[in-house]
Formats: C-alpha cells, sequence, structure tokens
C-alpha cells in the first residue's frame, strides 16, 4: 500500500503521518507528504490520499477531481477544519471527512475502515465439476450451500458446483463478511436484501435457509454489517 498526505502545513502532514505509523506499527506501509495539489496530482500510483480541503491556488476538490482522471480507484480521506465544505465531497465519491478537531479518533477509524475493504475482493479459488477451475470474488458470492457431496456457489449470473468443503470455505471466508446461517447455508451478509424466520433474500430471487437456533444471530449479524456499511 502506498499512502500520500497532501496539506500546506507541515504539522497537520506529519501528525496524520504519525497516526498512520502507530497504526500500522512496524508494517507501516510507504508514506509520502506533499505541501500543495500541484506538487502531488501527477506524482504516481497511490492507495489512499488523505488530502486536506482547503490549500492555496488549487484546492482539495480540484486536486483529487484531476488526480481521479488516471487513479480512479484512489480511497480519498478529506482532511478539512470546515465541515460544511464535505458536501461537495460528492463530486469525488470520498470515503471519509476528517474533522482536524478530532483527528486523533477520526483517522484511527477511517484506517480501521480501509483495512476492511480488501477482504470483499479476496478471490477464492473452486474446483468446479466438469468445468476448469473458477476464480471468484467473495463479494460476487450471493450465497453456499452444500448438496450431497458438494457445494453449490450462488453468484448473480450463474451457479457453480464445487468438490470443496462448505467448512473450508467458511474458514477461507470467516473475514470477508460472511455468515453460516444454517448447517447447509453460508451466507454473503453484504447480498442479502431482507431476511424472516426462515430464509435471508437476495436481489435475484434466490433464498438460503435460516435455521431456527441461528435466527436470533443472523439478525443480530445481518443489521451489525448493514450499520456498519451505511457508516462507510
Amino acid at each position: 500500500m502506498r499512502i500520500a498526505i497532501v496539506d500546506d502545513q507541515e504539522n497537520w502532514r506529519v501528525c496524520v503521518e504519525e497516526l498512520i505509523k502507530k497504526h500500522y506499527g512496524p508494517k507501516a506501509p510507504l508514506i509520502d507528504q506533499f505541501d500543495c495539489g500541484e506538487s502531488f496530482y501527477n506524482q504516481g500510483k497511490y492507495d489512499v490520499v488523505f488530502m486536506d480541503i482547503e490549500m492555496g491556488e488549487m484546492d482539495g476538490f480540484e486536486t483529487v477531481k484531476r488526480y481521479k482522471q488516471n487513479n480512479s480507484d484512489a480511497i480519498i480521506v478529506f482532511l478539512t477544519t470546515h465541515v460544511e465544505l464535505s458536501r461537495r465531497g460528492y463530486m469525488v465519491n470520498a470515503f471519509r471527512y476528517i474533522d482536524k478537531k478530532f483527528i486523533v479518533d477520526e483517522v484511527e477509524e477511517a484506517l480501521s475502515a480501509i483495512d476492511e475493504l480488501p477482504k470483499k475482493d479476496h478471490v477464492v479459488v473452486f474446483h468446479v465439476v466438469n468445468m476448469a477451475e473458477m476464480h471468484i470474488r467473495a463479494k460476487d458470492i450471493l450465497f453456499i450451500e452444500t448438496d450431497k457431496r458438494n457445494i453449490i456457489v450462488h453468484t448473480m449470473e450463474r451457479d457453480y458446483i464445487s468438490n470443496r468443503s462448505l467448512e473450508e470455505v467458511e474458514e477461507e471466508l470467516k473475514d470477508c463478511g460472511f455468515y453460516r446461517c444454517h448447517k447447509s447455508y453460508l451466507v454473503n451478509l453484504e447480498r442479502v436484501r431482507k431476511i424472516d424466520r426462515l430464509y435471508a433474500y437476495f436481489a435475484n430471487g434466490t433464498k438460503a435457509m435460516i435455521s431456527t437456533r441461528k435466527y436470533t444471530e443472523m439478525k443480530e449479524k445481518y443489521f451489525e454489517y448493514n450499520s456498519k456499511i451505511a457508516y462507510s
């Protein structure tokens, strides 16, 4: 991971860098500092950009707008002392707005949320029956169910039958927002559209069974996960 900090005030750049290093410890990523938008926006690819909104000739919004023309996947975290300016952030799809008055807590929260993002891009390898090996992103899976000695992997486009065990896949996806709501069903909480006491429902009309003893926990997991996503 590469992180850029862009702020025309050195004290804020140093503060953010120290907070990043504290969060990651010995595994801290590469961090570069820039004192203006002009010196930053054509400097290559960064995964995360902490960007001050109020700078000199080129403000943070204009800098990010230019930068994202060639780096559309960059995660943008704005820094500001005037949170009312954040309303303009829809133009560049900002990930967070950090109020500098609460910078310690808010940088930590933003980094923790960023740490969660790659998990949904995790790729699961399935040996599909009568087909070649398939590589499927975790976020593209709706749910997985057992089928005799195999499992069925449900996605929006189609289903795949694999000879992997549900227990094995559950272990691999344990940090990717999946929940075992029934002995025979593993669901992607992000893809669940609604639940009742019997089923979890998905956008394509399919559904996964919820066991009676798992319903209360499933409901808690579902609402907890969606509350986290809404805040993000």
